[in-house]
């Protein structure tokens, strides 16, 4: 008599969304790269407003975005984002070559999580990326 196949159930977890939003094409790759590294899936946009429309009807686990962008700044971006339903919880980490005291203000009461300078340390940015998802999961 011939057995059945056996059923095979996949428990790999479904990978974490990470969006990125920088105008530069070189940092939405290096950013995306390093987000797959840590196992996550990463969504790239280089214009913010592309992103917000995607952000419509998704609902990342986190969101990475620059601050200096043509048309729309980061802050600016985080305050859009924000008021998109089911974001309020999102962690952002805004990545800037700015060390402008008040831009921290203002990062910060947008609901940006962390903010991390250029030149990129890219242990730091995975060391970040990890701690914020991690303790999104907590």
């Amino acid at each position: 008599m011939p057995s059945s196949p056996t059923p095979t159930i996949d428990f790999r977890p479904i990978p974490m969304t990470v969006i990125i939003v920088d105008d530069d094409s070189i940092n939405t790759a290096l950013h995306s790269a390093l987000v797959k590294k840590l196992g996550y899936q990463a969504i790239s946009f280089t214009d913010p407003h592309k992103a917000l429309d995607w952000c419509v009807s998704n609902t990342p686990e986190l969101l990475i975005t620059d601050y200096m962008m043509p048309g729309m700044n980061g802050v600016e971006f985080a305050y859009q984002f924000r008021k998109v339903a089911n974001h309020s919880t999102v962690p952002i980490i805004m990545v800037t070559a700015t060390n402008h005291p008040q831009l921290l203000l203002d990062a910060f009461a947008m609901g940006v999580s962390n903010l991390l300078n250029k030149p990129l340390n890219v242990m730091e940015f995975m060391d970040c990326v990890a701690q914020v998802t991690c303790s999104k999961n907590l």
